[in-house]
């Protein structure tokens, strides 16, 4: 049979999947259970020693992008490169490849990609369970303080 490593590989290389939470919620391996929640809630710079196959890698770059477009509005290739830890051909490419989760107008010339509408967006932290890896720049509290502060700007 399958060891619960290779398993939770092919989930992770599973290009339709991109949501982790409840797998890494349900794990008790704590090698697996780092490696759900960094591909919950981390990013390229989260993998320290961390073995990825190819295609998780892949995963992860893409997961690193969708966090970068939802902090920024206008994405430049640099960042996606240095922060995706990405070669520059498969920016755009990448960025072509998460349409459904944002639509991104591509300027090649300016080097920025800029982000018009967000379809969907990554798993949120929301302190279901210790983290060990990851130290979330976005977790259900930041999202709400802002959206707080965005309402009480709206409503002045």
């Amino acid at each position: 049979g399958k060891g619960p490593m290779t398993a939770v590989n092919e989930e992770l290389e599973d290009p339709e999947r991109c949501y982790y939470t409840d797998l890494w919620l349900q794990e008790t391996n704590t090698n697996i259970a780092r490696l759900l929640e960094l591909f919950s809630f981390g990013e390229m710079k989260d993998v320290g020693s961390i073995a990825l196959t190819p295609l998780m890698r892949e995963k992860l770059q893409k997961l690193t992008i969708i966090s970068l477009s939802e902090k920024y509005r206008e994405l430049p290739y640099d960042l996606i490169e240095s922060q995706a830890q990405l070669d520059e051909l498969l920016v755009e490419p990448y960025l072509m490849q998460l349409r459904h989760f944002f639509q991104a107008k591509l300027d090649p010339v300016r080097r920025v990609a800029v982000i018009l509408h967000w379809h969907d967006c990554r798993d949120v932290y929301n302190g279901e369970k210790p983290l060990q890896l990851v130290n979330p720049t976005v977790t259900a509290l930041t999202l709400r303080s802002s959206l707080v502060e965005w309402q009480s700007l709206l409503n002045k």
